[in-house]
């Protein structure tokens, strides 16, 4: 007769029991949940993994939405000769104001020179045209100076930006 504290399994479940006897419903209650365990920590381990992923992708498309917010004010700059202090600078304010959170302080220390150089580049212009006094020459040159600065083709802006934009 058989005891009612063993029950008949496959074989491939005997060949857990080491001792030879058959395996008591504890002894497989235990096995089961180990093999649950195993795979919640796995799953688990999965998630993780996925999560940290996840914020990676979003940090980079908050750099890179910083990032083309400069370029979209150097890219007017260079279309126009002189930069779009009227409209443009309020995107060049807001991404400097939001890579204090997402970057290096080079970045931010960066995209304030770009700033503070536009705004001189800007007046500069207005010399140049004759709406405020100044030396003509100087202003030129000051202008000259600034747009090959930013605007040239090996722009400082990428060279700042890439480093950090690899995540």
């Amino acid at each position: 007769m058989k005891s009612s504290k063993h029950l008949p399994f496959p074989r491939f479940v005997h060949a857990f029991n080491l001792s030879g006897d058959r395996m008591s419903i504890d002894q497989l209650l235990s096995i089961l949940a180990i093999f649950v365990g195993v795979v919640a920590a796995l799953v688990s381990g999965l998630s993780w993994r996925a999560s940290q992923q996840a914020n990676r992708a979003m940090i980079f498309e908050q750099r890179f939405a910083v990032y083309k917010d400069a370029e979209s004010f150097l890219g007017t700059w260079v279309q126009r000769g002189t930069p779009d202090i009227d409209n443009g600078l309020r995107g060049l304010v807001d991404a400097w104001n939001r890579s204090h959170f997402l970057f290096a302080q080079d970045v931010t220390d960066y995209l304030r020179q770009l700033w503070l150089d536009a705004i001189k580049a800007n007046h500069a212009s207005h010399v140049i045209a004759g709406e405020y006094d100044g030396d003509h020459a100087q202003a030129v040159q000051t202008k000259f100076d600034l747009t090959t600065k930013h605007c040239a083709e090996e722009s400082p802006l990428r060279q700042v930006f890439v480093k950090h934009m690899k995540i």
